[in-house]
């Protein structure tokens, strides 16, 4: 009965911290400018984050590319969700692609393809990121 008694009262430990759905997450991790993702045969670096860390909401991104002459495009997915996001727009330079209006809509992980062709070569380069909710 006692047993029973303290089971019932006790309080949750408030000096341990909730965790972060992204400490647990072993696909990916936040994304810090300096990280590359690999296609087939491109390689796709992330020059800058606006915000950085990306965020839920509207996010800008500056990738670079290890050829020139590409076109782009972007897919967002949220695999354990079955939903996308919305992408904005993609301005594609001699070795650039500027992401403006990426909109991630809630926090956990994601995938972001981003389909390049470059001469006569199409590939997709996943860029997988976990966003903090």
């Amino acid at each position: 009965m006692i047993i029973a008694l303290l089971a019932c009262t006790s309080t949750p430990d408030d000096s341990v911290p909730a965790t972060s759905p992204c400490e647990e997450e072993a696909r990916a991790s936040a994304l810090v400018v300096g990280d590359t993702f690999q296609g087939d045969t491109l390689t796709v670096e992330i020059l800058e984050l606006s915000p950085d860390p990306v965020i839920v909401g509207e996010n800008t991104w500056a990738l670079g590319l290890d050829a020139s002459g590409c076109q782009a495009a972007l897919a967002s997915w949220m695999p354990d969700h079955q939903h996308g996001s919305t992408v904005g727009e993609l301005t594609v330079t001699a070795d650039q692609v500027q992401v403006s209006d990426l909109f991630l809509s809630m926090g956990g992980y994601w995938e972001l393809t981003l389909t390049l062709t470059c001469a006569e070569v199409t590939e997709d380069v996943l860029i997988p990121v976990c966003v903090e909710p």
